[in-house]
């Protein structure tokens, strides 16, 4: 997986100093971008700097979200689309790489795509059923309905039945303390 690393402003005007991290070297290949002219380019490590964090954002996504669903699968797109649109504007900065840096990139990349995502997590299958067992348990469900509602009805008559006489009886007291 390519991993762009965090750039920032190193003291002498045209020079990148990289900011270490710790990963494994086998997961990702890295590249050191330095600017064609020797002056100061603010927005080309800004621009790194967001691809470097876009990257990592999508590839935290990509690893995160393990059971695919479709709230997974909206966090992923938006990742994609901010990586992709990083990348755009890194592309669109004038970074100049190095030999060996494009090389990196030319040989990270020219595996086909099936092997680059084939540790992406796959949806599971789905366990069907078949349209007789469903109505099955439609009908048990139902059945079941039918054997807890008396009792349910029942008790529910019984407390309305006793609260409707409480309150009959505090109307008929309030009703002799007004005297025409």
């Amino acid at each position: 997986m390519l991993n762009i690393q965090n750039y920032s402003a190193s003291p002498r005007a045209g020079v990148v100093a990289e900011r270490p991290q710790t990963t494994s070297a086998s997961d990702h290949v890295e590249i050191t971008a330095t600017p064609s002219i020797t002056e100061h380019r603010g927005a080309d490590i800004i621009s790194l700097s967001q691809a470097a964090t876009k990257a990592q954002q999508a590839q935290q996504t990509l690893r995160s979200t393990l059971p695919v669903s479709e709230e997974n699968n909206d966090e992923r797109t938006l990742a994609r689309q901010q990586l992709t649109s990083s990348l755009n504007a890194l592309a669109k900065s004038g970074v100049s790489l190095s030999a060996e840096q494009t090389e990196g990139l030319r040989s990270a990349f020219s595996a086909p795509a099936l092997a680059l995502f084939s540790t992406a997590p796959m949806a599971q299958p789905r366990a069907t059923i078949s349209d007789a067992e469903i109505w099955d348990m439609v009908s048990q469900n139902i059945s079941a309905i039918g054997d807890n509602y008396l009792g349910v009805y029942e008790n529910v008559v019984a407390v309305y039945t006793d609260f409707y006489q409480a309150f009959s009886d505090i109307l008929s007291k309030m009703g002799q303390w007004l005297l025409p």
